[in-house]
């Protein structure tokens, strides 16, 4: 798992994101809440691109339709939360490879609450998802890889949180994952989910 446990950046070449919000608390291919050039310039968010959040309060962006990042860089402060929450059914919002960094002290989360199932076709093969700095949670019915991402890399400090509510089957992690020391993974599931699980291999590293 070497190729996981060095610092993503974002990729060369593609156009950088950045989120403002300023329409709408909803991300999909329409609505103007990204810059390109700083905030001078409102624009809609293009498949392919590279998308940044900085967030400092509890925000809550609605992903209303595939966008297909090739790579998220999220910083979320302390005691603050963004939640992507899935808006589209069983369609998956991030089915290209990409590679997410999480950092600051806050908490992505990934929430399909609402009814809709993860599919087959989230996170790719090739995806990777580094925690650098705080948790990131998935949540939904049926939470197995790969539904997250293929490589997981959960550094010194972080969490790792894969939920289940109610009845629905699967929780777990087929993907590899490197945990360093201090890391760590924690399920959670209603009281008919099976057991939850990391089939990979993984390790532990310093």
């Amino acid at each position: 798992l070497a190729c996981a446990c060095a610092s993503l950046s974002l990729v060369a070449g593609a156009t950088t994101y950045d989120w403002t919000g300023d329409a709408s608390t909803v991300w999909d291919l329409a609505a103007l809440n990204w810059t390109t050039d700083g905030g001078q310039t409102a624009c809609a968010f293009a498949e392919g691109g590279d998308a940044v959040f900085d967030v400092n309060d509890k925000l809550t962006v609605s992903v209303s339709a595939p966008v297909h990042p090739t790579a998220m860089s999220v910083t979320v402060a302390a005691d603050k939360q963004l939640m992507l929450d899935y808006a589209v059914g069983s369609t998956s919002c991030f089915s290209t490879t990409m590679s997410v960094e999480k950092k600051g002290a806050g908490t992505l989360f990934f929430n399909r609450e609402n009814g809709s199932t993860y599919g087959s076709g989230d996170f790719p093969e090739g995806s990777v998802l580094d925690i650098q700095e705080g948790t990131v949670r998935f949540y939904g019915k049926n939470v197995p890889s790969p539904c997250t991402p293929r490589n997981i890399v959960i550094r010194s400090g972080t969490t790792l949180m894969v939920t289940t509510p109610g009845s629905f089957g699967a929780i777990g992690l087929s993907s590899p994952v490197s945990i360093q020391t201090a890391g760590r993974v924690l399920f959670s599931s209603g009281p008919s989910a099976c057991t939850p699980r990391i089939s990979a291999p993984s390790h532990v590293t310093d």
